[in-house]
C-alpha cells in the first residue's frame, strides 16, 4: 500500500506589484457620472486593486463610443 501525499501546499507571489503601470485620461459627460467614476477610482486606490483593458497605443475617438 502506498503512502498518501499531504494536501498542504505553500505558494507565494514573487512580485509585490504589477509589472505594468498605466494611466488614463477619462472625461465624464455629467456630474453624476463623474461622481461614480471618482468613487470607483478612490475605492481602487484604497484596495490596491484595479482592472483596465490594455489597448496599446492611445487614440482619440471620432465619435462617442456609446449613447445611453
Amino acid at each position: 500500500m502506498a503512502e498518501a501525499l499531504p494536501g498542504a501546499e505553500t505558494r507565494q507571489s514573487l512580485r509585490a506589484v504589477a509589472r505594468r503601470q498605466m494611466s488614463f485620461s477619462v472625461t465624464a459627460e455629467s456630474l453624476p457620472e463623474r461622481s461614480r467614476l471618482d468613487a470607483r477610482a478612490d475605492a481602487a486606490k484604497i484596495s490596491g486593486l484595479a482592472c483596465a483593458p490594455l489597448h496599446g497605443r492611445a487614440c482619440s475617438l471620432a465619435a462617442p463610443a456609446c449613447r445611453w
